[in-house]
């Protein structure tokens, strides 16, 4: 007499094969969120680079500025390289802000606003995207005599 394979006997046979392919699924996604951790940590690292090579940029163009230096802390090739950097690795919101800042630097025309609107792109890029400093704010902590420079017509 034949006896009926049960249900059961078939998802007793199969729930080796099941198991394993579900580990193989579990290991798969682990490995590829490692990869993709990875991945983006360096890219973290590179972007904080640039960023920072901004913000050297920056104040040694501040403190020439406060010390009646008039010439310029970089050479061109310094912003090509920041150029080529942030093109990579920097914001949509920082990339544009950057070369806004450099047509103004070209034609002469005051550049500190810029300054203040990269810092606060680069602000919300590195993890403050909702931050609450302005422009006047930034340049009130960058610049020694605010209210001179306000004066001034600087900023």
């Amino acid at each position: 007499m034949e006896e009926a394979i049960s249900i059961l006997d078939i998802l007793a046979f199969l729930s080796p094969f099941l198991l394993a392919g579900l580990a193989g699924l579990g290991w798969l996604y682990k490995h590829e969120r490692e990869k993709r951790t990875n991945i983006e940590k360096t890219l973290s690292e590179k972007k904080y680079a640039v960023y920072m090579k901004i913000m050297d940029l920056f104040f040694a163009l501040i403190s020439n500025a406060q010390n009646g230096n008039k010439d310029k802390p970089y050479d061109n090739t310094t912003i090509v390289e920041i150029n080529k950097d942030i093109l990579i690795y920097g914001s949509d919101e920082v990339i544009q802000i950057f070369y806004e800042w450099t047509q103004a630097a070209r034609i002469k025309q005051n550049s500190l606003t810029y300054l203040a609107k990269i810092m606060i792109a680069i602000r919300k890029d590195m993890g403050f995207p909702k931050t609450k400093i302005t422009e006047k704010d930034f340049l009130k902590h960058m610049i020694i005599d605010y209210k001179q420079a306000e004066n001034d017509g600087i900023v």
